[in-house]
């Protein structure tokens, strides 16, 4: 493997963004624009360098001991973790925090956590304000169900030919001869 080559194998995984990794690497914009996606994408372009991308891939996910099945886990922590983990509405309305009693877990789940002005006397303190964010719950279901391919997270749906809608279409949109009654764009000129 040619050194310009090592350097697009290293920068493909900073973001995995072919053309921009080969221009990073230093090739043409041409090179970048027309080539660089078949290089990760197919085996048979330069096998050198698409085998270098996978070997690199599976020593990162490795080193950082985060695969698939990790980030699908992370997602439905996050998914299952709720406001009211954190905060319980009193008999007369009003919010209160305890963190005592969460797991390492749900902390990790804390998109961000501000607390301002908090008053200690012996072993008690008082929050003035307290501000916590969880992740967006929408999105985070989203990831896991287009993680676990649920059709409803697909943005494109593919419509197989041996489907009768998709013939039925094609019929109808008079490309198709043989509807009763029906006739093709040629057949009415």
């Amino acid at each position: 493997m040619t050194p310009k080559e090592q350097r697009f194998v290293e920068e493909f995984l900073i973001d995995l963004d072919p053309k921009a990794a080969a221009l990073r690497a230093g090739y043409s914009a041409t090179t970048a624009a027309k080539k660089a996606f078949s290089w990760v994408g197919n085996s048979r372009v330069k096998p050198h360098v698409f085998n270098a991308v996978q070997q690199a891939k599976a020593e990162r996910t490795e080193r950082v001991k985060m695969d698939s099945d990790a980030v699908l886990e992370r997602l439905v922590r996050i998914m299952e973790t709720s406001i009211g983990d954190f905060i319980k509405i009193s008999e007369d309305g009003l919010p209160s925090y305890n963190f005592k009693n969460t797991t390492p877990e749900q902390i990790a789940a804390i998109g961000a956590l501000q607390i301002d002005m908090v008053e200690s006397a012996g072993d008690h303190s008082r929050t003035r304000k307290i501000k916590l964010t969880l992740p967006d719950k929408l999105k985070t279901l989203e990831l896991i169900g287009k993680h676990v391919n649920v059709q409803a997270f697909k943005d494109k749906l593919e419509i197989g030919v041996d489907d009768p809608l998709a013939e039925l279409m094609r019929m109808v949109d008079g490309r198709t001869r043989g509807i009763p009654g029906g006739h093709s764009a040629h057949e009415r000129r």
